[in-house]
């Protein structure tokens, strides 16, 4: 039986007093990374990536309005 390998999106923002925490349950590390990108430029949120040690694997910054 394979292992499932889950990746951990933790999600903060400039200036928030708290930080939400998203967990996907997926196998592939560039599915994890495009997810991730998607939702930050969709939040305008800082979002970072990381694998299922906790290790960051990206960061991606939100969109910002001008």
């Amino acid at each position: 039986m394979n292992e499932r390998k889950s990746s951990v999106f933790t999600v903060s923002g400039a200036g928030l007093s708290s930080t939400s925490v998203i967990v996907l349950d997926l196998t592939d590390e560039e599915a994890a990374l495009d997810a991730g990108r998607r939702i930050a430029a969709l939040t305008g949120r800082t979002l970072t990536v990381r694998n299922e040690e906790g290790l960051p694997l990206a960061t991606f910054e939100g969109a910002r309005k001008n």
